[in-house]
């Protein structure tokens, strides 16, 4: 299911320039446990793995700019390409919080 979805995946400093240029939401797709251990501010919790991302999803803007993260980077790759399959226009991969939790 991962693979069926495309989306436009962004390194650490490209998001941090993206984010501040575009003043988007940053949406964690990693489960309650993950999240406790660090998020980042401000970060919209849509748990990938819960079953309800698409419904958690469904009533943000469309038009506004979403960068999502996980622990690896396979959950947000596959949540970012649903929401462009949902008709969202500016949806990002950012990968692993690991991997942006330095820019915090």
């Amino acid at each position: 299911m991962f693979g069926i979805f495309k989306s436009v995946d962004l390194q650490p400093e490209e998001f941090a320039a993206q984010l501040k240029e575009e003043n988007g939401t940053v949406i964690d797709c990693r489960t309650a446990d993950e999240v406790a251990g660090g998020i980042w501010p401000e970060a919209k919790h849509c748990d990938w793995l819960s079953g309800g991302f698409a419904q958690k999803v469904d009533s943000l803007n469309r038009d506004a700019s979403y960068f999502l993260y996980c622990r690896s980077g396979n959950r947000s790759k596959a949540g970012a390409g649903l929401m462009k399959q949902m008709g969202f226009k500016k949806v990002y991969n950012i990968g692993a919080f690991g991997d942006i939790a330095h820019l915090i």
